[in-house]
């Protein structure tokens, strides 16, 4: 995987702000910072999809406009070898596992994912660097995403599928499977999860419509490789057997042969040693942080579920750290995560400290629309808390203005603390407790 360097950064962004110019490193990262997706965005999206939905299913075009100030034409950008990843639930998982098994391999890769954990300088470069394979994760949807601008794609992965971003994909299984299956292209080989019989159907539809072979592919996987995970093991072996199936059609692809990788020690070393963090992650330190970027109701109930299993013997303090962006039922969320019976929970902004650094701040939201939302979700808790007696009620529930001072709140020491609710949480958390990604055993999903 590949991270830009400062001055690239730097040099690559001279004209992107008129009225402040790119002169340092800095003024670079807020420019890239100023693209992020965001609630606003999706709110936006939402509002155009409705009242000009003929405008919504142009933005393919307007990325390659975008693609083609930068520099770079379609063609050039045909040149890239992709593997493309969509789904609701497991695709980043899905493609750092296929990533993963590819480098042992022996292949240079490249890894887009998104967001990023900890730095927007993470894994955007692949044309300069020549990489043998390119392992994209979509953003949102599929059909409509930026990252379908890809033209030339021979390998095509959909994980399992579930109800998220509906105000943007639509608000039925069979609407987010018509989204998501919109990746495919004509001559590749796609290849899918089991799915809700409702979604399958789509999904099988549009195969055939954009002239794409397709296969499901169950859980395959024994137990011995299977280790790199503290999460459930079933929602492991079907990311993983996914990621096995699309590393070997790749490689069956570029050597014209029909060769199985799955009991190869380059696969299991491959599945052991990929690093992806903030998905049942467990960090031990003074106190135990339980890192999980959980953000749809199906998630959040399995993250629940494992919280609950990692720390059944713990008499240590439970407490909670969440957030979420964008259109999600935050209600929803957090009346399953009241099943944990948190003693303390805190709702914060997805900053790391009051004042982040460039690296990691998000400029298209400001701290008081945070803030804001923090409030809401407390006063659901409150209000969840006086109309469900089915779990025991916290000691302490308050809004912070960062991870940092919710982190310091817990000054006794074995406190379990579980963060989730949104990835930029979680990597706003492990900015704090570990900003050189140096814990890594055992943090796959």
């Amino acid at each position: 995987m590949q991270k830009c360097s400062r001055n690239f950064i730097a040099n690559y962004f001279p004209n992107a702000s008129r009225e402040h110019p790119l002169t340092d490193y800095e003024n670079a990262i807020k420019a890239l910072n100023s693209l992020q997706s965001n609630a606003e965005y999706i709110k936006n999206a939402q509002q155009e999809r409705l009242s000009h939905p003929e405008e919504f299913s142009k933005t393919i075009l307007q990325a390659q406009k975008y693609l083609i100030r930068s520099g770079i034409n379609l063609e050039t950008l045909d040149e890239l070898p992709v593997i493309h990843v969509a789904g609701t639930k497991g695709k980043g998982t899905t493609c750092a596992l296929c990533e993963s098994i590819l480098r042992q391999h022996g292949l240079r890769t490249g890894f887009y994912s998104s967001p990023h954990m900890l730095e927007v300088r993470e894994r955007i470069l692949f044309l300069l660097e020549k990489v043998d394979v390119a392992i994209i994760e979509v953003g949102i949807g599929g059909e409509y995403d930026s990252t379908n601008i890809l033209r030339k794609v021979p390998i095509v992965g959909i994980t399992s599928l579930g109800l998220d971003h509906t105000s943007i994909l639509g608000d039925t299984i069979e609407k987010i499977a018509w989204h998501k299956a919109g990746i495919m292209k004509p001559g590749c080989q796609a290849f899918t999860v089991p799915q809700q019989s409702k979604a399958m159907k789509i999904i099988e539809d549009r195969s055939i419509e954009l002239k794409s072979t397709l296969q499901v592919v169950e859980p395959f996987l024994s137990s011995s490789l299977l280790k790199n995970s503290n999460g459930p093991t079933d929602i492991f072996n079907m990311n993983a057997s996914l990621a096995v199936t699309l590393a070997q059609a790749w490689l069956n692809l570029k050597t014209e042969t029909q060769v199985n990788i799955i009991n190869s020690e380059e696969t299991k070393l491959g599945l052991l040693k990929c690093k992806w963090p903030g998905r049942y992650q467990i960090v031990h330190d003074i106190n135990t942080f339980y890192l999980d970027g959980a953000h749809t109701p199906e998630s959040i109930e399995v993250c629940v579920q494992w919280f609950k299993k990692e720390t059944q013997k713990s008499t240590h303090k439970k407490i909670l750290i969440f957030n979420v962006t964008g259109d999600r039922d935050s209600k929803d969320l957090l009346n399953k995560l009241r099943a944990c019976s948190f003693e303390e929970v805190y709702f914060v902004p997805n900053k790391a400290t009051k004042n982040d650094k460039e690296d990691n701040q998000n400029f298209n939201i400001g701290t008081d629309k945070q803030m804001a939302r923090c409030y809401v979700h407390h006063n659901l808790w409150i209000e969840l808390e006086h109309t469900n007696n089915t779990y025991s009620k916290a000691q302490l529930v308050k809004v912070l203005p960062s991870v940092l001072e919710a982190i310091q709140e817990c000054n006794n020491a074995n406190c379990s603390l579980l963060i989730t609710g949104s990835l930029h949480l979680v990597g706003a958390a492990l900015s704090i407790i570990d900003p050189q990604l140096k814990v890594f055993g055992n943090n796959t999903t």
